[in-house]
């Protein structure tokens, strides 16, 4: 007890107290379109704004003066925000071969920076730039906890390398970004990676034990005057044609075309309305096959635009919650169980931040379907604000995606903290959360509740979780990876660094866990033990981890087609070992090793991940998954190839092209993504998906589906 009072007084005198970091007036430019983003920072005003510089550097060493300079300079007027960065280096250190718009960028050089424009140290734009001009943002939610990269906004960057090292010139319209309209400052921050030495260098609050997206510990754009959003109309349609068929039925071509759009209102620069009709997703990336060895579903990212727009408002809870229990669950509109598509017929969603509340309210409508009529879906969400970092908050929601009569799911949570609690390097967290689903018909009418606490530092971690979720809990718009159950998790790890030296860091780790059903009886537990982990200052890395764990299966299920598994408490003692390359290398990936009992018997799984970049132009990629299992019930040997081809044209255009097959479905699928983007907001889009399957394990591939989509997207601003 004494204990908790403790840290409810720290949390209390926590509140409120003003933060810390960096600051910079931007130039106020009086005349728009001054402007031309082309890379080249020749425009008079950025000689009129002062340099942002200097960074300070967070790894390898802290607090170092960088290798290489950066000067970094920012103007706005009354509707867009520039950025000028100058990164200076040797050519041959320029690290510049991605091209295309959201790519994965961890290969190059590059510059980020988040912009918290409300002022609430919650929600962030994320927006970055490599050396070769890949562009690329996302949203940042639960003061920087949740990362939401799928998210496309409306912006203009261009990058180019130079005798001095590399440059780029960025322009961000208000209209893009909510942002509170009385403030005259907002939160900021900014990095700058270089990979020739992979270094770190920060502007703001540059401590390894403070991760660059925390928004508490940033620092401050000043002197912001005069802000004005645009009229508030957004207006996104689109044309689509399409052709399909199926080969295995010997089917003729289906043609048709089809139309949607978005309609968004901003209200107030800080609430905006948004419409929709004919929802479309077919440029949406295909969900990766996943190997799942357990007997609980697999959960699967939301990767849909309309969908990710401000998601950040509807997280839910503890961190630890985002693959287990959620009580709203995108997916689960617009999407079948059986992973079928139930066409939206249309929506409406507001969402703004005003006055320290953040609100978002969902409703969409979604199309008759085989058993199904039409559906009407709902979800509500309101958060408050509470001083500095901590905020608490209701979700719920209505309807039935499957099946008869109505439901409905609620809940509450709130998340305390304290990022600066013991020095600039090391604070606290807290959540807690609690859940309930009602049905109409028996089984629905169920609560789930828990808790996490977390201590940080530069050289430590700390966390502690409990979750206890019922039997009968259904959250009929939510994702459960399983119920009846009541959970315990403790992590402990302890990275020694090393600020000279050909080691980065030197890590171990111990995250014991339990899981009990409600009525008390053991279901599982299992101590996950990181041996070690080292990287190097190359970032070569080499992990080895065992694992010692019990599990009693209390119903059979299918491991594998014609293997069951048989109710029984089985023991296992995994070793898994990982390699990791550097991908500052034209060739890089990672190794995985996993062997030891499995159930019954015993496996083997290993999985092999290259990438490849042998110049800018192209990226390959890939996965090979192999497991081998020798069980009581019978033995069987899958695999599971993944390979990617991404021609990068220019920043603007780019064709992607991803090819999956299992051994156990023995599918062979294959999705093309052809993108032009004309300016940002217009888009066409050329999208091809074909199957093949093995019908027998001695037959040969045969064609079954074949789709192609062609598709204009196109954005009105007034």
């Amino acid at each position: 007890m004494f204990r908790i009072a403790v840290l409810v007084t720290a949390a209390l005198l926590s509140i409120g107290l003003p933060a810390q970091g960096r600051s910079y007036a931007p130039h106020a430019v009086l005349e728009a379109g001054r402007f031309r983003i082309d890379g080249v920072l020749d425009e008079a005003e950025w000689s009129q704004a002062k340099d942002l510089s200097p960074l300070t550097q967070v790894n390898p060493v802290e607090g170092r003066e960088p290798s290489r300079k950066t000067r970094v300079r920012i103007c706005y007027d009354a509707s867009t925000i520039y950025l000028a960065f100058e990164c200076f280096d040797e050519k041959k250190n320029v690290r510049a071969r991605i091209l295309q718009r959201d790519a994965r960028l961890d290969p190059d050089d590059r510059v980020e920076f988040w912009l918290d424009t409300y002022d609430d140290k919650r929600f962030a734009y994320w927006f970055q730039i490599g050396a070769a001009g890949s562009w690329g943002d996302a949203l940042l939610a639960d003061g920087g906890n949740r990362f939401s990269k799928a998210w496309d906004g409306i912006w203009y960057a261009k990058a180019r390398v130079t005798d001095r090292g590399w440059q780029a010139e960025i322009a961000i319209p208000l209209a893009t970004m909510g942002f509170k309209k009385s403030a005259t400052s907002w939160g900021f921050n900014l990095r700058r990676i270089r990979k020739a030495d992979q270094s770190s260098n920060r502007w703001a609050t540059p401590r390894q034990g403070q991760r660059f997206f925390k928004l508490a510990v940033g620092g401050r754009l000043t002197g912001l005057h005069g802000l004005k959003a645009s009229t508030g109309i957004e207006f996104r349609p689109y044309l689509k044609g399409r052709a399909q068929r199926e080969r295995a039925e010997r089917s003729d071509w289906n043609t048709q075309g089809d139309f949607g759009f978005d309609l968004g209102y901003r209200l107030t620069p800080e609430l905006q309305l948004q419409l929709t009709y004919n929802t479309d997703f077919a440029e949406t990336e295909v969900d990766e096959r996943v190997v799942n060895l357990t007997r609980f579903p697999v959960f699967f990212p939301e990767k849909r635009d309309f969908f990710l727009e401000d998601a950040g408002i509807f997280e839910f809870g503890s961190p630890d919650l985002r693959r287990r229990v959620l009580p709203y669950y995108s997916r689960r509109i617009g999407l079948a169980s059986d992973g079928e598509i139930v066409p939206i017929l249309g929506g409406g969603r507001i969402t703004g931040r005003t006055g320290g509340w953040n609100l978002s309210t969902l409703g969409v409508v979604t199309d008759a379907t085989g058993q199904e009529e039409e559906k009407g879906l709902g979800v509500f969400r309101v958060v408050r604000n509470l001083g500095l970092e901590s905020t608490v908050g209701f979700l719920g929601t209505m309807g039935r995606p499957e099946g008869g009569g109505s439901a409905s799911t609620w809940g509450f949570d709130t998340h305390l903290a304290n990022s600066t609690a013991f020095g600039d390097g090391s604070g606290w967290n807290f959540w807690a959360w609690g859940s309930g689903t009602q049905r109409a018909e028996p089984g629905g009418d169920g609560m789930a509740y828990g808790a996490q606490g977390e201590y940080f530092s530069r050289e430590w971690v700390s966390r502690l979780s409990f979750r206890e979720i019922d039997p009968d809990y259904r959250p009929e718009l939510g994702f459960a990876r399983r119920v009846d159950e009541r959970n315990i998790r403790y992590l402990l790890r302890y990275r020694l660094r090393f600020d000279e030296g050909p080691l980065r860091f030197i890590s171990w780790r111990l995250a014991p866990e339990g899981t009990w059903l409600t009525s008390g009886e053991i279901d599982s537990w299992r101590v996950p033990l990181r041996i070690l982990e080292v990287e190097m200052t190359t970032e070569d890395a080499i992990e080895y981890n065992i694992t010692k764990s019990f599990e009693r299966i209390q119903d059979p299920f299918a491991i594998h087609p014609g293997i069951d598994i048989a109710p029984g408490d089985y023991d296992a003692l995994r070793h898994n070992l990982e390699f990791r390359f550097s991908d500052k290398r034209p060739v890089s990936g990672e190794i995985r090793l996993t062997v030891g009992d499995l159930y019954s018997g015993t496996f083997t799984r290993t999985s092999v991940e290259p990438l490849w970049i042998p110049f800018p132009l192209l990226v390959l990629g890939g996965n090979w998954e192999h497991v081998s299992a020798d069980l009581l019930e019978g033995s069987f040997g899958l695999d599971l190839y993944e390979v990617r081809v991404d021609l990068q044209f220019t920043t603007h255009i780019s064709w992607n092209n991803f090819v999956q097959y299992d051994t156990t479905s023995k599918d062979l699928g294959l999705q093309s993504r052809f993108r032009w983007i004309l300016e940002p907001g217009n888009d066409l889009f050329l999208l091809a998906s074909f199957g093949w399957n093995k019908f027998d394990d001695n037959a040969p591939l045969t064609p079954t589906n074949q789709d192609v989509i062609l598709k204009l997207v196109w954005t009105f601003r007034f």
